[in-house]
């Protein structure tokens, strides 16, 4: 097959990017900072998986800062990290892209809610920095502008960009991805290739989901090159990169690829209706009807002369739909990844739209106009949050110092981060009751494993560890009896008595704007009568023992 001869102009920007251009990126930055920054250090961490997040950079932060002695043990010292604050997801469930930026974050701002939250609006100004240069090597300024900014305005991007997520870290790593797509196919030279492949490489680093941007690229490719505009070397290696790409993520992250294809040795998701057009129903409250309709009538109207572009969007929302359809555990903010070429749609009309206008002078208002309307509608829209847990462990600070405690409800993993937070390091033995008493995947309802029957199991369980302190955040238990049950013990067994209830209120329109917190401390001297706790790893038979002696009793 012959070759079309590549494009000779080397630059990705022809003309290079102006100072105009430079300066639309900074108002597009300004716009991120301020929708995503917004209530940014209000509260503590919110969404339940923030707390493992960010003890994952806390564990490579640790790691960093403890010296060449940890540096040549990693494994052994994240279990000896594992063992004091039980709260990791590195590795098994979740990459470590994420948790290395965010340790650096930790690092030079300390160890917050804030500082896990500031690491995520960093993404976003990548994220935002990215879409601007994509679209322009395609679309004029103001279309440039109005991809970034009505990417960082989605409504999914506006939640998510303010919780100390993966999702708009993946996004921004994808975005950059798209950047260096477009770049290839500018001049499809191996050198160039090769740069692709990392970029896209790069995206799984920080979410496994990520791997569709290779199936994406290899099917683009695939049709480049039946339409003589790439090497067919290319696309075949992509083709082979991608199959291996979804291989190398499915054995290496094994805890989160049973939880999505669990009892899956097909994919029948894709004959079920219901499962097949889940993520569809999702699209107005992800995106909006207004972008999705716009978004409807770019993919329709799409330039001939873009087409390369046009097909890679097509197919990185095509794989996306179908990877994302094709697994059993189903949410909502899973499809975050694939939200991309939506932006990129609804720009080209909106672009197209302030080209109809007869006067050029006004073209520049009406885009500001634009970008001010989108601004102010992400900044409006609610933010999720939770009162911070931190300042009940901040209060009892010198009581737990270099103690062993016990953190109990939904959100114990949150006191495990607090503990971190307030304490210096491993200064304190955190042990959760979702550890002791009970373990889980996420909800009672996946791998739920039970270590006790009743109040009086609990208390042979709970008393050989004599607890300096046990905090029992108790609003809300999802029908744990286990949680129930230590309640119960710690209020009427006799051991152990209330000595603080901490009403934490946040206001803000959240679906969590209360807790309670119950702080217990023993009645009586007591001793502890085990020196090891023996961890469960969740979803193995693995265990991690951590020697109590050297805490206090």
């Amino acid at each position: 097959m012959t070759v079309r001869e590549p494009n000779p102009q080397p630059r990705l920007f022809s003309p290079p990017l102006s100072q105009v251009d430079w300066l639309l990126i900074s108002l597009a930055l300004m716009v991120t900072v301020a929708v995503l920054g917004k209530d940014i250090s209000v509260g503590g961490l919110r969404w339940g998986d923030t707390a493992v997040h960010a003890m994952d950079g806390v564990l490579i932060h640790d790691w960093v800062m403890a010296g060449p002695s940890a540096w040549v043990q990693p494994m052994q010292f994240a279990e000896e990290q594992y063992g004091h604050y039980p709260c990791l997801g590195i590795g098994r469930h979740y990459p470590p892209g994420f948790a290395i930026v965010e340790a650096g974050f930790f690092a030079v701002f300390g160890i917050s809610p804030f500082t896990a939250r500031l690491c995520v609006v960093f993404f976003g100004l990548l994220a935002a920095a990215g879409t601007y240069l994509f679209m322009r090597t395609i679309v004029d300024r103001p279309t440039s502008l109005l991809a970034a900014v009505t990417l960082l305005t989605l409504p999914a991007v506006t939640l998510w960009g303010r919780q100390a997520m993966l999702e708009v870290p993946t996004l921004a790593v994808l975005a950059w991805g798209a950047v260096a797509f477009s770049w290839y196919v500018n001049r499809p030279t191996w050198r160039r290739y090769g740069v692709l492949l990392i970029v896209a490489t790069a995206a799984i680093l920080f979410r496994q989901t990520g791997v569709f941007l290779h199936s994406a690229i290899a099917m683009a490719l695939i049709i480049g090159a039946l339409r003589g505009q790439v090497r067919w070397s290319q696309a075949l290696c992509s083709a082979i990169v991608a199959v291996g790409a979804i291989v190398v993520v499915t054995l290496s992250f094994e805890g989160a690829a049973e939880r999505m294809f669990r009892g899956r040795a097909s994919y029948p998701s894709l004959w079920d209706i219901s499962a097949l057009t889940f993520y569809l129903r999702q699209l107005p409250d992800q995106v909006g009807w207004v972008a999705l309709l716009a978004a409807l009538v770019g993919v329709i109207t799409w330039p001939r002369k873009w087409r390369a572009h046009g097909v890679f969007l097509a197919c990185w929302l095509f794989v996306g739909y179908v990877m994302l359809s094709a697994a059993e555990l189903k949410w909502p903010r899973f499809f975050f990844v694939a939200l991309f070429p939506f932006a990129a749609w609804t720009a080209v009309v909106a672009g197209r739209l302030l080209s109809w206008i007869p006067y050029a002078r006004l073209r520049p208002a009406v885009c500001a106009a634009i970008v001010v309307g989108l601004c102010a509608t992400g900044f409006a829209r609610p933010t999720e949050l939770y009162p911070d847990c931190g300042v009940v462990i901040a209060a009892h600070r010198d009581s737990i110092d270099n103690q062993v405690v016990l953190v109990a409800g939904t959100r114990d993993n949150h006191l495990v981060f607090a503990i971190r937070q307030h304490l210096p390091w491993r200064r304190a033995v955190a042990i959760r009751s979702s550890k002791l008493l009970y373990t889980c995947n996420t909800v009672p309802a996946v791998d739920f494993v039970s270590y006790a029957n009743g109040p009086s199991a609990v208390a042979d369980i709970v008393e050989p560890y004599a607890f300096a302190r046990v905090f029992m955040a108790g609003n809300r238990s999802f029908g744990i009896a286990q949680e129930g049950w230590l309640r119960e013990y710690l209020e009427q067994g006799g051991a152990y008595r209330a000595i603080a209830s901490h009403h934490l209120h946040i206001d803000g329109s959240s679906r969590c704007r209360d807790e309670t917190i119950d702080v217990y401390e023993p009645a009586q001297p007591l001793t502890r009568t085990v020196d090891y706790f023996d961890i469960p790893i969740p979803r193995s038979d693995r265990t991690i023992r951590i020697d109590l002696r050297d805490q206090s009793s």
